[in-house]
């Protein structure tokens, strides 16, 4: 939401001296046409800038079990950090940096991390600008930059784990792996990287057409499907339109994601 109001203040500062300067220098009768024009111009802009904020403005809010989540417990400790929410497992050598999927608040997905922290994985939970992990892809650097962890995987849900793939493809020497939550990705994967691939039997939104073309790409990829998961089941943020119908909680299915992951890092 902070961008929401930063990207309109900016918005409609921009608008205002545009228009205050359009008018003293065409304030002149012979010039009213080019300041008419431009005036139509700079409000074709602000109405365009307009519906694209009111867009982003519109995603999917996490959940009263994420709220819960993000207030930590006894064993784990949840802070906020300048590029999210730091999920410490307490003395851990590993950690999972998490990418949300797009237009999804980034703290829905904090069920999920909590159950990673409690398998003994520090998590970084990325919040990305306008809930787009797109627009913020490399925003891993902060936490590479300032932690030092013997073994870090990247993960991300959806079009967050198209970013993470990305990402991960080119930082080889500081990822040791990756973890795709119902995406895929659309470059060929570093043969140094291995891949974990989930997804759930009654996902409606994954494009099963483009992930059955895009999974060839990484070399050393395990896949596991769960039976009766969705697309939104990997975090808390309600159902997400167009997909299937869970024949399992969204906590059952975190439950077994948390596993899946925490046996992939054994790996490691």
């Amino acid at each position: 939401m902070k961008y929401i109001i930063y990207c309109s203040i900016a918005m409609i500062v921009c608008f205002g001296l545009g228009f205050i300067a359009a008018h003293f220098i065409f304030k002149q009768k012979k010039h009213r046409k080019v300041k008419t024009a431009i005036t139509t111009v700079l409000g074709g802009v602000a109405l365009m800038a307009a519906v694209t904020l009111c867009y982003l403005g519109i995603y999917y809010h996490a959940g009263e079990q994420a709220a819960v989540a993000l207030g930590g417990s006894d064993e784990i400790s949840v802070t906020k950090i300048d590029c999210g929410y730091f999920f410490d497992s307490k003395e851990s050598d590993c950690a999972l940096i998490f990418y949300g999927g797009a237009k999804v608040e980034c703290e829905a997905y904090a069920p999920l991390m909590t159950e990673l922290a409690q398998n003994g994985i520090d998590c970084f939970l990325i919040d990305m600008p306008f809930n787009f992990a797109i627009i913020g892809a490399n925003k891993a650097d902060a936490v590479l930059a300032k932690y030092d962890y013997e073994t870090v995987i990247m993960a991300g849900h959806s079009m967050g784990g198209m970013m993470a793939a990305k990402y991960a493809n080119s930082h080889v020497s500081d990822i040791d792996g990756l973890v795709l939550l119902a995406s895929y990705s659309t470059e060929k994967i570093d043969d140094g990287i291995s891949v974990l691939s989930i997804y759930g039997s009654c996902d409606g939104c994954l494009d099963k057409a483009e992930y059955i073309k895009n999974k060839v790409r990484p070399k050393n990829m395990h896949e596991i499907i769960i039976d009766g998961g969705n697309h939104s089941g990997f975090a808390d943020y309600g159902e997400q339109k167009g997909d299937g119908v869970a024949t399992i909680t969204a906590s059952e299915q975190q439950s077994i994601t948390a596993k899946a992951i925490a046996d992939y890092f054994k790996t490691k």
